[in-house]
Order: C-alpha cells, then structure tokens, then sequence
C-alpha cells in the first residue's frame, strides 16, 4: 500500500477529479478534504479495524488522521481542497489540545453546527482564492486561514465529543409509563 509523507509543515492543493487517481493509501500527516463540489463516497478504516463509509457532497468536510488507511469514490465530477499538515505544525502553530481532538478514532466527516458552517465556506472561499491567485503575502493570509479552519475543526469535533460524554453520563430520565385506569 501507497503511504504519502510530508516534508513542509502545511500544504494545500486544489484538485479535481472524475475518477479518483490514488486507491487505498495512507498518509503520515493529517488531511482536510474540503469537497468544493461533486458526490461520492469517503471510506476510512477506523483503528478498530472496522471501515466506515461516508457518502460527501458540496461543503462536506473530512478528517483524515495519520497512517489511516482511506480512499475516494467518486460519484459525479469532483472538487476538492486539500488542507494538509503535520502533528508538529497544530502543537507549534495552534495547541496541543487540538492536536489531541483532531486525533479521532471515528466520525471522519465533520458535522459543523450553522455559524461555524458559514464562517469555515467563508474562510474555504478565501484560501481557494489566495491559491489560485497567488498574490504578494499570500503565504502570511494561508497560515491565518488554514489555522482558523484547524481551529473551527477542533472546536466543532470538541462540541460532539462533549455532548457524547455528557449523554453517556448523563443518560435522559426515563418517564415512568403511567396507566390510566378509568
């Protein structure tokens, strides 16, 4: 199998495809794929060794943690921005909490709650135009985005897995079933 290595602390790509060029593969960094447009499905093995499948369509969002086996299928024509980088570079740049809760053993498509939606198609908006147009600073404009999305990944990742926690140990009451008797 196919394992991809990273040898700067971040990289993006644009990308767009009818057919996924790569199968099974891994990677040793973390991968955001933003899918800018198209449908298909996302397939990842998860660390139980079991493997989820995740169908995407426009403004999805996936995390793919290092060394996770996964793969691309893709439905109708493709867009995709790939947001790429190392453990090093969310404990350097942002903190170690986050690099902790981007750790995820399951879940890899992330479900943004509705302010956070908007803001992370604002800042994907952004850095699809500071790529393609690679004007002076654009290096400086990339790290601010780039963070803010890790971040906003983080935080929205945090919200689920609090609410798991809090539902696991605080499960809802039950109602005593009452009889009528009349």
């Amino acid at each position: 199998m196919w394992k991809e290595n990273l040898y700067q602390p971040v990289e993006i790509l644009l990308r767009e495809h009818d057919t996924f060029p790569i199968g099974e593969h891994q990677h040793s960094f973390f991968e955001m794929a933003y899918i800018l447009e198209g449908t298909g499905s996302f397939v990842v093995n998860s660390v139980n060794g079991g493997e989820e499948h995740h169908n995407y369509c426009a403004a999805d969002l996936c995390l793919i943690p290092p060394n996770r086996v996964h793969l691309f299928r893709i439905c109708s024509h493709s867009r995709y921005l790939f947001i790429r980088f190392t453990e090093n570079y969310v404990t350097d740049y942002i903190n170690r909490y986050a690099e902790g809760a981007l750790d995820i053993q399951a879940g890899y498509c992330i479900r943004f709650q509705q302010s956070d939606a908007e803001m992370l198609h604002s800042l994907i908006e952004l850095i699809v135009r500071e790529v393609s147009e690679k004007k002076m600073m654009s290096g400086y404009l990339l790290n601010y985005y780039v963070n803010s999305v890790i971040v906003l990944a983080v935080r929205n990742l945090s919200t689920l897995v609090y609410a798991k926690i809090h539902q696991a140990a605080y499960p809802p009451a039950r109602t005593p079933e009452i009889e009528y008797c009349g």
